[in-house]
């Protein structure tokens, strides 16, 4: 009776193989900056049910993509496997007894992916990116900025006063040109913001400002190649700022807006944030 029971479980085993087919994965996007955690981790969960409906075998086809993404599991042996290195994987037990993507090494060692951890990693990845074009990016508009501020240097009679507390200054090295009413990154902030608007207007979805506009960055990286976005940021700087003469140390101490940049990334509630944003600093 045992053996005719386990002959009949195989049997439905073998007709549940043949009747479930696994879909088919895209993750050619998986990797594209501006994917949030939760979306990669939601496909990565529905990759994993298809593959334990698939009985916990994994496609050969998807061991390059796993590979590259435990690369991003830096600090651990694990980023430095290549697809060489692996004998299988599939869907075994993690440490807490859960399904999780497991795989065997060509030295037959048995170790799960840590589809969690993998993913922290390639969010740290994106962030780093991420800060570093929105230096680029910033530091475009500085330039932009700073022809406004040449010409108004070149003005400048000797000596002359600080606008703050009326010291005197002698020479340009006494002196810094500040941006009074609203800061150079309250200007920047709110052009950034209004750009960010009307293209997500336009494409009918989120963008991370920063990351849109450093397509545009010349190879030098000292302004947009687009002379339209270099235009429009110095007019709506010169119509949203006021510049003066400052002593040099009180200009350093003299609070200065700090905006939260994170607000013009992708972010569906940037608009309601930005408002709460806004009031504090008012």
């Amino acid at each position: 009776m045992t053996n005719f029971l386990s002959e009949l479980n195989d049997a439905a085993n073998c007709i549940f193989k043949e009747q479930y087919e696994m879909p088919r994965f895209d993750f050619s996007n998986f990797f594209e900056h501006g994917k949030t955690r939760a979306e990669r981790k939601n496909l990565m969960d529905e990759f994993k049910q298809c593959c334990i409906k698939n009985n916990k075998k994994v496609p050969r086809e998807y061991w390059e993509f796993l590979v590259k993404l435990m690369s991003y599991r830096l600090a651990d042996y694990r980023s430095k496997l290549t697809i060489d290195d692996i004998k299988v994987f599939f869907i075994g037990k993690n440490e807490c007894g859960n399904d999780a993507i497991c795989f065997f090494d060509s030295k037959n060692n048995y170790n799960e992916m840590g589809v969690g951890k993998c993913i922290d990693g390639l969010t740290k990845h994106d962030n780093i990116i991420s800060d570093s074009k929105k230096d680029d990016v910033l530091k475009v508009l500085r330039n932009i900025a700073h022809i406004a501020v040449s010409k108004y240097k070149q003005k400048i009679i000797y000596p002359t006063t600080c606008a703050i507390s009326g010291k005197t200054l002698y020479g340009v090295h006494e002196l810094h040109i500040d941006h009074y009413n609203d800061d150079f990154s309250k200007v920047a902030y709110d052009w950034l913001y209004e750009v960010k608007y009307q293209v997500q207007k336009n494409k009918h979805k989120p963008v991370d400002i920063f990351n849109y506009l450093w397509d545009f960055i010349d190879e030098d990286k000292k302004y947009f190649n687009h002379k339209s976005l270099n235009m429009s940021f110095y007019k709506y700087h010169n119509t949203h700022t006021h510049l003066r003469v400052v002593d040099v140390q009180e200009n350093l101490k003299r609070p200065k807006y700090k905006p939260n940049w994170d607000f013009l990334k992708i972010n569906g509630y940037y608009k309601e944030k930005y408002a709460k944003e806004h009031e504090s600093n008012k």
